[in-house]
């Protein structure tokens, strides 16, 4: 798996998403499925840069903090120096803003405020609890994450599925 901190080559494509999943749940696949020729076909190469192509999918209503709405999804070409990380390409194209533990929160203003707030998931096992259960909540901790760190997940997760799609 790569992160932020990949080193990335011409002709890579960088994606990051703004998502939520569980144990049950898996994060949801950005809803688009872009490729190195379409982002950057047009873009010549220089000597020294490297070509990128950049997604951010700011994700759906349902899991948006309380009060904003996900802006629209975004897809570039970015040129930067050899040898530039995901996060530098990032960065170059959008604002980034991250805690100080370098987690990111929020990309190009969204969201606005919150770093890694839990929420909580459905279940994907709709059946009755028994009588005889405990009086343990089904929605325990094993099934609520914190949505930073499901983000940087699915992020990951989205990373690999876009290199996997360009090469």
């Amino acid at each position: 798996m790569t992160g932020p901190s990949t080193k990335l080559k011409d002709g890579d494509v960088e994606g990051w998403t703004f998502t939520a999943s569980s144990n049950d749940i898996p994060a949801t696949a950005p809803m688009m499925d872009p490729d190195f020729a379409s982002l950057c076909g047009d873009v010549s190469q220089v000597a020294g840069k490297i070509r990128v192509g950049l997604v951010v999918d700011f994700g759906g209503a349902e899991i948006a903090p309380e009060g904003e709405t996900p802006k629209e999804f975004f897809s570039d070409c970015v040129v930067v120096a050899e040898g530039s990380t995901g996060l530098d390409v990032l960065s170059s194209a959008l604002e980034v803003r991250s805690d100080k533990s370098g987690l990111i929160c929020g990309i190009a203003g969204y969201p606005a405020q919150e770093c890694g707030v839990e929420i909580t998931m459905p279940s994907v096992n709709a059946s009755p609890i028994a009588a005889s259960a405990t009086n343990e909540s089904p929605m325990n901790s094993s099934n609520s994450l914190a949505l930073g760190a499901l983000a940087f997940i699915a992020l990951v997760v989205a990373i690999v599925a876009l290199r996997r799609r360009s090469k």
